[in-house]
């Protein structure tokens, strides 16, 4: 949920924008880390960005060094989405267990769409096209291969 920002505010207006300096395949265990920090009682943006520092200097991956790498290149953003953490957390302790599960299944889907837009069909998907009677060219990329694959699926056309 976005928060009025008034002229004064040297933050972005989207509190979240953070998460997308983060590596797609790093979000979640860092999106953890800070709330486990925020968790043990630490609520302070300063000292929550300080113990992520340390942690992800700990972990010595290339994975946690393109994030210790967009902490030190926005620190703007982190620090509000690190303000906006506590809110997001209680937004989402709030919300019935099926609601949650059902966001999760779809942020799983569009992460999959993500991965699969930026590969090239598989030969797995081209047999299927095949298989299908598709005679049409092979799209350029595995979701719209896998899009073209469910649709012909459904209407049961070749």
């Amino acid at each position: 949920m976005n928060r009025p920002i008034t002229e004064t505010t040297l933050f972005p207006s989207n509190p979240i924008a953070f998460l997308d300096r983060v590596i797609i395949q790093y979000r979640g265990g860092f999106k953890h880390m800070a709330l486990t920090i925020m968790r043990s009682g630490t609520t302070d943006p300063e000292l929550m960005a300080a113990e992520l520092r340390t942690r992800l200097q700990d972990k010595d991956t290339t994975l946690a060094a393109q994030a210790l790498h967009a902490m030190d290149k926005h620190p703007d953003e982190l620090r509000a989405w690190l303000e906006h953490l506590p809110n997001h957390d209680a937004e989402q302790a709030a919300l019935p267990w099926d609601v949650k599960a059902l966001r999760r299944k779809e942020n799983a889907r569009l992460h999959m769409r993500r991965w699969m837009a930026a590969k090239t069909p598989s030969d797995k998907q081209k047999t299927e096209l095949a298989r299908l009677g598709w005679e049409g060219p092979v799209p350029e990329t595995m979701a719209e291969c896998s899009e073209l694959i469910d649709d012909l699926k459904r209407s049961g056309r070749r």
